[in-house]
């Protein structure tokens, strides 16, 4: 039986290494939800504190994600999908392309309006982590999942559409990403409040 982790954390499955987050994660090692499972993808990881995996198969990914206390991804659309899905504010660290960790700045612009909705917790470096991981564990956070469509979940479509080209589609996912208020407790970068 797969052991029952408290923290989750995924890099996606890029083939550019993400130093960046797994170095975080693990000088927060000590303040998040033991066991810690890291899927680290193609980026090599080692740490005394974290379970380390290369990657999982989707079954896997979601139970991960049902049993975690505490969510730490990168700002790729399916992996936040899926937490959203299950009702759970992940903090998402996007990837970005000036530091070589993906082609391009989506990550950025994605999790930015995820963000801006109250649906994630938004990261750039290991203090904006340590807060933000305090805040999951003090709140509990979770997103309500919701059946119908909404104007922002339009626009996040449009804007997602428009940075893909033409040729790419984005499908309608079972959940609205502004269905429900937006949670005070996943904002505010500005006052201080991840």
């Amino acid at each position: 039986m797969e052991l029952c982790y408290k923290t989750f954390v995924s890099v996606g499955n890029c083939k550019q290494a993400f130093t960046r987050l797994l170095d975080a994660v693990k000088s927060q090692a000590a303040c998040l939800p033991k066991p810690i499972l890291v899927q680290h993808g193609h980026t090599p990881f080692f740490s005394e504190e974290c379970h380390g995996i290369d990657f999982v198969n989707m079954d896997t990914f979601t139970q991960h994600i049902d049993d975690a206390e505490v969510l730490i991804f990168h700002g790729g659309a399916g992996s936040i999908h899926h937490a959203l899905r299950k009702g759970k504010c992940p903090i998402v660290m996007p990837r970005r392309a000036e530091f070589g960790e993906h082609v391009n700045n989506h990550q950025v612009t994605f999790g930015s309006t995820l963000y801006s909705c109250g649906k994630v917790l938004l990261v750039d470096n290991v203090d904006e982590l340590s807060i933000a991981i305090h805040k999951v564990q003090a709140a509990a956070l979770k997103i309500v999942p919701h059946g119908n469509q909404s104007l922002a979940l339009e626009t996040i479509k449009k804007r997602l559409n428009l940075l893909l080209g033409a040729s790419t589609k984005i499908v309608d996912p079972e959940y609205s990403i502004t269905g429900v208020p937006a949670n005070p407790n996943c904002h505010s970068r500005e006052s201080g409040n991840l």
